[in-house]
Parts: C-alpha cells; structure tokens; sequence
C-alpha cells in the first residue's frame, strides 16, 4: 500500500492510456475450451483484468479491450452484448473448441451493430387449409384484416405466411366462401368451425390488394318470411342488420329458400315484432324463445332497405306544440324507449322516471345539448337508436344536458342539420367590446357558446361585459 499526504502530493492517475500504444486495433481469437482467466465487467464487455496464466494472453489481448462480437461452434454469433450475456454465453460452452471471440480497441474500432434478420420474401398469395382445433394467429380489426402475430406452432408457418398479410377469402366445410370479412366475422365463422376439418383461408401481400376477391354478385331470393320450428336454427349472424354468415346442412332455414348472404328485416315472436336489431340481440331473442313454436322471420336481399319501426299507435300529437325542450336528468336510467330511424322518435316514457312529467311520446329528437362535448355540444342527425343510447349513457354524469324534440311529419326539412345548425347563441351580433371579449376568452380555451351564453346574460342585465365577469360566469355555470 502506498500512503501519500494530500496536502503535499496528489493521487496517482489510473493508467488508463498506458496500454494504447501497446492495444492492437483489433483481435480474433480462437480460445480454447475452458475458463478465459480474464476479468470481464460492463456494456460493452470490456477487459479489466487477465490472470497470469490466461489463454488471451497469447492472442495480444491487454486490458481495456472490448469485446465486440462471439461466434460460437453452432455458427451463430452475437453482437452488442452486456458482459453477464457474455459470461453466461461462454459458461454454457465452457466445453467448446470452436468459440471465436472478435477483441477491438474502443479507441479505434467502433462496434458491430446486430445485423437486421432478412426475412424470406413474403409470397403475393396463400390458400392455406386449416386442420381442426386452434390457427395460433391474431389479427387486427383493419379492413381488409390483417396477420398481426404467429404463434411458433401455428399451422400457417406450413404454408409460408407472414405477418402483415391480409384475409381474402374463407372458404367454410361446406363450400360456402365469404367475402370482404371484418375482423368480428371472421372470428365467428373461425370459432364455430373450429374443430372441423377442411377449412380454407386464403391471404395475399398487403402490397396487392388488388389481388382481394370481390364480393360477387347476389343471386338469392329478394325476400323470405318463414315460421321456424322450435330448437337451434343451425346458423350464424353478423352485424347490423344481422347478415346470414352460414347454414348447417340441417338448419331448416334451407328448405324455405333462406341463402347465405341474406340479412333479416323482422322477427316476430309470440306476436311481438322487433325491429333495428343486431346480431347479438337477434341470437339473444331466438334463444330466449327457442321453445316458441311462434317464431316468424323475415329475411331480405342485400340490398333492400330495412322495415323501419312504425310510429307506436294510439298516440296523437296533432293538438300539441311543434318543438319540446326537455332538460335531461343526470341519471344513469331516463326511462325512455325509442322507435324508428328518420327521425328516431320517444317511444316510451316509464311511469317511474324523472321524465314522466312531460308528454313526448311519439315525438322525434331534433338535437341533443351535451355541455362541453366535442367536436360539438349540439348532438344533431342521429344516425340510430343505438346512438342516442350510447351517447345517453355515457354523457349520464353531465349536468345541463338538454333533448331538443319536434313532431315527426316535420322530417327532414323541419329538423336541424350538421351543414346549417348553429346555437341560438351562435346567432348573436355582437358589438366590438362583446367580440374583443369573445376573441380573448377563445384564445383561453373557453366553448364559444359557454361565451355567448354568458354575454348575453350580462347584456339582459343591462350591465356592460367585462371580461373578467363573463369568463367567472362561464366557470361558475360549468360546476
């Protein structure tokens, strides 16, 4: 040990550039089986220290090299490792003759970087026949849907697939083929075929969609009305309207004409008939009522338009006002039911909601106010009753919200649209003072009708607008 006064003499250096001139730039050395004899430590795994009697030392290996790559007996070879990778690398062929191990000097020689894995080129088109049981592959929801993984053990690999190729065709044991699949179609028809044989799916690159077959043209039947027996029908739906994705060679929907390709219109069970439904509430009713013998569908081309609901009976709006304003509850149940599509229209108010107070049966939702949603508070040209109900639900905690109704004969010109709608707010003429205001309070980020609204507040008052007071309104009003 050597012992200094720090007040007199400073610390020896570590010698970390002695040895440069000695460093050769680069090393390949073949070492022998057995321990190294050398001390290695960090990313890059770099040499600290070398036992008296280790085998690099005949290489020219001195400390401060780094190792940059090891190829071992296999022929496989590693980059860019960390020195526990290193170790635990050589440890496990401790026995091997044939380890070449690449010494570089940092100073001089920068690292190897891990070569990119060439993939095999990916073919134009694939018809790969599925055995029964699981694919081992995921796909995502694009459309046309695409490989998004292959398991090790998926049977595709036989076939040569890659990921990122896409769905064309699926080809069922029956020899029905369906085309343009959306991710939720594909599955259903995978999945209920699962464990039969004789399955063919067929996929191209993604680079040529134009190889994707196109769906040909409909030739069934325009329409089919049925009364089906109780039990299982033997098929299966998808979307909405629900659309007949196969027939079992049972199903008694063959001997009334029904083909694949066909969506159903109605269904009528124990004299109640359902409109606008989707595929899982169509296989939910037909279960519920699977021990009905009063089971009635009615099936329709592709291309005919859907029966839409009627207008409930009984109701007679023709003495009442032409537009409601019906401010909705923050409630996670309003107690409303809706029929139809153009408009959608209330069909039904419960006697224990909040809403029973107002007479709205049978009138049409022209807009719906949902303060502070984007891209626009005013929810206007609903598409469907699903729709509105999504919107409802998740807009349950916000307070404010107003549905804007109007009879049903007004539609559609009667009824505000996305191109022309604006507030009643929007429609101010502002002065300077109150578009000054408005200018500075958008650049905040406040909603221009939260804006407007607060303007015209103070201008009822007769008080001048003060910046300051309409924004306090306009955050005091959102609490």
């Amino acid at each position: 040990l050597r012992f200094i006064d720090p007040n007199v003499l400073e610390l020896t250096p570590t010698p970390d550039d002695t040895n440069n001139e000695e460093m050769p730039p680069e090393l390949f050395c073949a070492v022998p089986a057995g321990p190294l004899g050398a001390d290695i430590q960090g990313t890059p795994p770099t040499v600290q220290s070398l036992a008296d009697d280790s085998c690099l030392h005949e290489f020219g290996v001195v400390v401060g090299m780094v190792v940059d790559t090891l190829e071992l007996e296999d022929s496989s070879k590693h980059y860019e490792m960390s020195a526990e990778q290193l170790v635990e690398l050589l440890r496990d062929n401790s026995d091997s003759e044939g380890r070449m191990i690449c010494f570089i000097n940092p100073e001089l020689v920068n690292l190897t970087p891990t070569p990119e894995k060439e993939s095999p080129d990916m073919p134009l088109e694939v018809e790969a026949y599925l055995p029964a049981g699981p694919l081992g592959v995921s796909f995502n929801g694009s459309h046309p849907v695409a490989i998004t993984e292959l398991a090790d053990d998926s049977c595709l690999h036989d076939y040569e697939v890659d990921v990122g190729m896409v769905v064309d065709t699926l080809t069922l044991p029956d020899g029905s083929v369906h085309y343009e699949l959306e991710l939720d179609a594909l599955m259903n028809l995978l999945r209920s075929h699962k464990e039969e044989e004789g399955k063919i799916l067929r996929l191209i690159h993604p680079d040529h969609l134009e190889l994707l077959t196109p769906t040909p043209p409909y030739e069934g039947p325009d329409e089919v009305t049925c009364q089906v027996p109780t039990g299982p029908l033997g098929c299966a739906f998808h979307g909405a309207p629900p659309v007949l994705l196969n027939l079992q060679d049972d199903s008694p929907l063959h001997t009334e004409g029904v083909v694949v390709g066909m969506k159903v219109d109605t269904v009528e069970l124990d004299g109640v008939k359902h409109y606008e439904m989707d595929h899982l509430e169509l296989t939910s009713l037909l279960k519920e009522h699977a021990d009905s013998s009063d089971r009635v569908l009615r099936f329709v081309a592709p291309h005919y338009v859907c029966t839409p609901p009627p207008i409930p009976d009984g109701i007679d709006i023709s003495d009442d006002p032409e537009e409601l304003e019906i401010p909705l509850p923050t409630s996670q149940k309003l107690g409303l039911s809706f029929t139809g599509t153009e408009p959608i229209c209330i069909k039904t108010v419960r006697p224990d909601s909040e809403l029973a107070g107002y007479t709205m049966e049978g009138y049409g939702i022209n807009r719906i106010y949902i303060p502070g949603h984007t891209p626009s508070e005013h929810l206007v040209q609903l598409n469907n009753m699903k729709e509105v109900m999504v919107i409802l639900t998740k807009t349950k905690n916000v307070s404010g919200r107003v549905m804007y109704l109007k009879k049903p004969e007004l539609w559609p010109h009667g009824f505000d649209n996305a191109e022309d709608y604006s507030s009643p707010a929007a429609q101010q003429q502002l002065d300077d003072d109150e578009q000054e205001c408005k200018d500075s309070l958008l650049e905040m980020g406040f909603e221009e009708d939260a804006i407007l609204s607060a303007i015209a507040y103070y201008r009822d008052l007769g008080q001048p607008v003060d910046t300051d007071d309409v924004m306090t309104r306009i955050i005091t009003e959102g609490e």
